[in-house]
């Protein structure tokens, strides 16, 4: 669902929120706001709120009122410090969004490093989630050799510490370069890659106080063969995670909620349904 298919959803709008120099671009639609529960959607990085969730949005649209932003940097939001420093930076963003557009409470499902942007949300303003699906995460990264042999390979590096070419990227992946050269606009797309970098490998700054902040039922989505990370990884948030529901997905790497929707879908389905209660 891309394009004009997009903004045939019932109350579709899109727009965008400024906090200082940032401008935070972002499309809601769906139920009216107050009629029904609101879910907020983040995407991984290096994708954009349309490429991450466009296949889920029809479903959504029917019973929920849906906000579905693009991270700084991505799509259509700017990156004004050039640079993406942290995850409670992005999170903080979030916050902000939800405030300008007078969003008291959301439902978030979050995947890869917008799973872990809901994450930090839940340690810095805990009564905001009402509950979180967090997909394709686990506290290992930066950590992990499984994260950094994933990274280097997905992204045909030979150090861990430096992305790879813009002509090395191009080179092995052409068409997937042409995609994202067209929805990375400000930065590029291979600027954004090197703004992101050092985020994406570095270790989670989250200690068990931040985890015991956490007040939202929160269910992990962990892929059996996900390419950063093993099911092992990822239910070591059973021991830092009160009310967590940890769901192990057969035969699913990191991409499957992308590449997959068909596979996702009772996952979600299951999730939206505890939503309502």
């Amino acid at each position: 669902m891309f394009g004009n298919s997009v903004r045939s959803l019932p109350n579709y709008r899109e727009g965008s929120v400024h906090l200082g120099e940032l401008k935070l671009f972002y499309r809601r639609f769906g139920q009216p706001y107050g009629s029904a529960p609101t879910v907020l959607l983040l995407h991984g990085g290096w994708a954009t709120g349309t490429l991450n969730w466009s296949h889920c949005y029809g479903h959504l649209a029917n019973q929920f009122h849906v906000v579905s932003p693009d991270h700084r940097g991505h799509g259509k939001s700017n990156s004004p410090l050039g640079k993406l420093s942290s995850y409670t930076l992005l999170a903080w963003d979030i916050i902000g969004l939800c405030q300008e557009l007078g969003i008291d409470q959301v439902i978030t499902i979050g995947h890869s490093s917008g799973a872990l942007i809901s994450l930090h949300i839940s340690t810095i303003e805990p009564e905001l989630i009402k509950r979180q699906m967090l997909i394709g995460v686990h506290p290992e990264i930066g950590r992990s050799p499984k994260h950094r042999e994933g990274m280097m390979k997905f992204f045909h590096t030979s150090s861990y510490d430096v992305p790879p070419s813009r002509w090395r990227y191009l080179l092995n992946h052409p068409l997937r370069a042409i995609a994202l050269w067209w929805i990375h606009t400000d930065p590029g797309w291979y600027e954004l890659l090197t703004q992101a970098w050092p985020l994406w490998v570095k270790p989670l700054q989250l200690e068990e106080s931040d985890y015991a902040k956490i007040v939202a039922p929160t269910t992990i989505l962990m892929g059996t063969d996900d390419e950063f990370g093993t099911v092992e990884e990822a239910a070591k948030f059973k021991q830092l995670i009160s009310h967590l529901q940890f769901q192990e997905v057969e035969q699913a790497d990191h991409m499957f909620v992308i590449d997959r929707p068909e596979l996702f879908r009772p996952y979600l389905d299951a999730f939206l349904a505890s939503s309502k209660h």
